[in-house]
């Protein structure tokens, strides 16, 4: 009995407690504060540390004041900086920690490396490619696996792999013979069944051997459910797979059944237990539960139902955490269901990534980045003459990808219709319908902003990506908020450039927050480059509006050079109804500019009455 215990399956980056949208910004900001800490107390213990760093992360939104244990917390959410090489265990930044801290502190951004990648994202890259799960990690004992290099691995070998494969498979891959039989179990299996496949690979395990065998030869009561489930943190769900397993054994299709499994059902706490078993058990329509067949389930059939659901549950909760940290180098595209690599990265490793000894190579070993045998790579696939400026075609080659990716993401997800119902349910904050839309890691005012981006982009037919002033992933989906000092949006046009600003602020906020940045953004532009502005939010202010329009007649002074003046500003305020009329009616370009041309040359000069009776006229004159 003493060797029936919970032993790790499978990998995974970071800690499910520090699982984050936008974790690349709350690392990199997590890094400002943690070098702060370190300028104050150089030789501190972290240990004696860590409360006063929760501190610190609570002013940046990070953490919550009903924390029970804020040292702990503290822990939590540096441990992904520990795993990823940016501090020590003493959280003192790494010398790989300190060039990121100052790429970001200076935002000092450049692609000047052999993939194009932002130099931030390069650098992750670089850091991901040395992660090796083994015997240096207790909990990882028994593995020998460099998850990064596996994947590369994988997609070098088939193009893409499934968002399934990824998830159920190559996460419990413990060393690269595992990555061998998972490659040749692919290409027998186009597709697969996960509860067998997870069934079978935890029949490979000694411990669940053992504990099948206890299962089997001891009375079904709670002591014994408590010994074989092998929970690790609590047993209260012990309970609760017991009643489950005495009405499975009696299991048929009638109403009164139905009824009892879902009350046993929803006593789980976890909210992913409770989903996958009504699910699998059909649960959530009696209509489908009475074609379920599952008359006369075998101890050992039950066991393995139980098991192979709590991998399942457990394996999606790491798919979110090991997603993100992949995220950050760049050049792995998540498509929703398919996953694909970098095509300049895929040139670079094809034939250095071949076989177990070169993946043995590659994992005992510094990789050093070969230039001149990747510009040969890059002259025979391409056929380049010799001539030819080689870091530009490079540049020229991802510069298309990205438009082709992030064309054929606007064509699949974000139609008009699909547009119109977002932008509903960001009106009404219906977040998590947003949230989960697609499968991006980006807060709501950022997706707010990347979906004005698209319409704009949609209406303009622009050839250009430059139009967002945020990072975007190697999917093309947002990462985090527009760079301080810069507009949210522009839109470079021959004669005149749009400059758009987007906010969910709502009553004061949004006069105190945003109504200096807007119009100082579109003033200083003006100096550069004749241009307009269009502001953007669900609620607009009316002391904003006011003054937003009374631009149109005031001046706009260069602060350092009184002589320098631009003579009014034109300012388009839009509510998230004027967008979906927009979209309602297929504007294109010409007609936005013609209608903005209007509303701002009207001769109505308060800014409250020029908005609703002009602009919401014009915008809505044909709903």
């Amino acid at each position: 009995m003493n060797e029936i215990k919970f032993q790790t399956y499978s990998w995974s980056y970071g800690t499910t407690s520090f699982r984050v949208s936008e974790l690349k910004y709350k690392i990199e900001r997590q890094l400002i504060r943690l070098k702060e800490l370190r300028n104050i107390y150089p030789d501190k213990n972290w240990k004696d540390l860590q409360e006063i760093y929760f501190e610190m992360l609570l002013e940046e939104g990070l953490a919550k004041e009903t924390s029970k244990n804020k040292a702990k917390d503290a822990r939590q959410k540096t441990s992904p900086l520990v795993d990823l090489g940016l501090v020590d265990n003493e959280r003192q930044l790494t010398e790989i920690g300190k060039k990121l801290y100052k790429i970001n502190y200076d935002k000092n951004y450049n692609f000047n490396n052999l993939f194009f990648l932002r130099n931030d994202a390069f650098l992750y890259f670089k850091q991901l490619l040395k992660i090796n799960f083994n015997k240096n990690k207790r909990a990882y004992k028994n593995f020998n696996i460099n998850p990064f290099l596996s994947l590369i691995y994988l997609l070098i070998k088939f193009d893409s792999i499934s968002k399934k494969v990824f998830m159920y498979a190559l996460s419990l891959c413990q060393n690269f013979n595992d990555i061998l039989d998972l490659e040749k179990f692919l290409k027998q299996n186009k597709n697969f069944n996960i509860y067998e496949y997870l069934e079978n690979k935890i029949k490979e395990k000694n411990n669940y051997e053992k504990a099948l065998k206890f299962f089997l030869e001891n009375d079904k009561n709670l002591k014994t459910f408590e010994i074989v489930l092998m929970d690790r943190k609590s047993k209260k769900n012990s309970q609760i797979f017991l009643e489950l397993f005495n009405e499975l054994k009696t299991f048929n299709n009638s109403k009164d059944k139905f009824t009892k499994l879902k009350e046993i059902v929803n006593k789980f706490d976890s909210s992913k237990l409770k989903p996958e078993f009504r699910k699998r058990l059909c649960l959530n329509s009696f209509e489908k539960f009475k074609k379920l067949k599952l008359d006369n389930l075998k101890d050992e059939e039950l066991f393995y139902f139980f098991h192979t659901s709590k991998w399942k549950v457990n394996l999606e909760d790491y798919y979110d955490l090991n997603k993100r940290f992949i995220e950050l180098s760049e050049v792995i595209i998540f498509d929703n269901e398919n996953i694909y690599l970098d095509e300049l990265v895929k040139l670079y490793f094809e034939d250095e990534l071949n076989n177990e000894k070169d993946y043995n190579k590659l994992l005992s070993g510094v990789l050093k980045f070969d230039e001149n045998y990747f510009f040969n790579k890059i002259k025979d696939k391409y056929k380049i003459a010799k001539d030819e400026n080689l870091r530009q075609y490079i540049k020229n080659i991802k510069l298309q990808n990205k438009k082709r990716i992030f064309d054929k993401l606007v064509n699949k997800y974000f139609s008009n219709d699909n547009l119109i119902t977002l932008f509903e349910k960001i009106k009404k904050r219906e977040d998590k319908y947003i949230s989960s839309y697609v499968d991006w890691d980006a807060n709501i005012p950022t997706i707010f902003e990347y979906l004005i981006g698209i319409v704009f982009y949609k209406i303009s037919k622009t050839i250009d990506l430059d139009f967002l002033n945020m990072s975007l992933n190697a999917s093309m989906l947002p990462i985090r908020f527009a760079s301080g000092n810069k507009a949210d949006i522009v839109f470079n046009f021959d004669e005149m450039d749009m400059i758009i600003e987007v906010t969910l602020t709502t009553d004061e906020n949004q006069r105190r927050m945003e109504l200096e940045p807007v119009i100082r953004h579109i003033g200083r532009h003006n100096f550069q480059k004749k241009a307009f502005g269009v502001f953007i939010a669900p609620y607009l202010d009316p002391n904003v509006l006011v003054i937003f329009r009374a631009y149109k007649n005031l001046n706009f002074y260069d602060i350092n050079d009184y002589s320098k003046v631009i003579k009014g500003l034109e300012i388009l305020p839009l509510s998230i109804d004027e967008i979906i009329y927009i979209l309602k009616q297929n504007i294109d370009l010409n007609d936005f500019l013609d209608i903005k041309n209007s509303c701002i040359s009207d001769k109505e000069n308060d800014g409250v009455k020029w908005y609703k009776s002009v602009v919401k006229g014009k915008f809505n004159a044909n709903q």
